[in-house]
C-alpha cells in the first residue's frame, strides 16, 4: 500500500507580548486540473501549539473564525500572548479538512513573543505584514495569502523553526 506523508509549510511569527495579535489566512485551493476547490469542502480548522518538549500549552489556544469565505482568522489576546511569552519555546500547527479527509496540517512554525519595550505604547512592529505559502496536499494545492495583524511574519523558508517539528503532532485542537 502506498502511503504519503504530508509535511506542513514552516510559518513562523512574531508578536509582541501583553498586546492582542491575530492572522488571517486566506485560501485558493485547486485540484490537479486547476479547478478551484469550493469553500463548503473545508472544516473542522485546528491550532495546536506546543512547547519545545511537544506538550501542549494550556490557555494559548486562539479563537478560529471564519470571517469570509475562503478565510480563517486565528485571533489571541493580550493575556494569550503574555502566558506565550512564559514559554522558552513555542510551536504552532494549523490544520484543516478538505473534502471529508484530514486533519491536514498546513502551516506550522515557530511563534515567538517579544516584551513590549516601552510600557504603554503601540508596539514597533508595522500594522501587518503578508506573506504567501503554497502547500500541496495529496491532490489539492493550498495557495495562503497570510496577514498579520499585531505582528509580523518572520520564517516562511523553514530555517530552524521548521515544520517538521510538527508534522509527527496530533493536530487534536491541544488544550485550551
Amino acid at each position: 500500500m502506498t502511503s504519503i506523508t504530508q509535511q506542513p509549510a514552516p510559518l513562523s511569527v512574531k508578536a509582541v507580548a501583553g498586546d492582542p495579535f491575530a492572522l488571517l489566512l486566506k485560501f485558493t485551493l485547486t485540484d490537479p486540473t486547476g479547478a478551484t476547490i469550493p469553500w463548503s469542502s473545508v472544516s473542522a480548522p485546528v491550532v495546536t501549539i506546543v512547547d519545545e518538549y511537544q506538550n501542549p500549552i494550556t490557555g494559548v489556544l486562539p479563537t478560529v473564525a471564519s470571517p469570509a469565505t475562503g478565510q480563517f482568522l486565528l485571533s489571541w489576546t493580550a493575556p494569550q500572548t503574555t502566558l506565550l511569552n512564559a514559554q522558552h519555546w513555542v510551536f504552532w500547527g494549523f490544520a484543516v479538512t478538505i473534502g471529508g479527509v484530514g486533519p491536514l496540517a498546513l502551516l506550522a512554525g515557530q511563534i515567538n513573543m517579544e516584551p513590549n519595550t516601552q510600557p504603554g505604547s503601540p508596539s514597533n512592529f508595522p500594522s501587518s505584514t503578508t506573506a504567501t505559502i503554497a502547500v500541496d496536499v495529496g491532490t489539492v494545492t493550498a495557495a495562503i495569502a497570510v496577514t498579520t495583524s499585531g505582528g509580523i511574519v518572520t520564517e516562511v523558508d523553514g530555517g530552524f523553526a521548521n515544520s517538521t517539528y510538527l508534522s509527527s503532532q496530533s493536530l487534536d485542537g491541544g488544550s485550551a
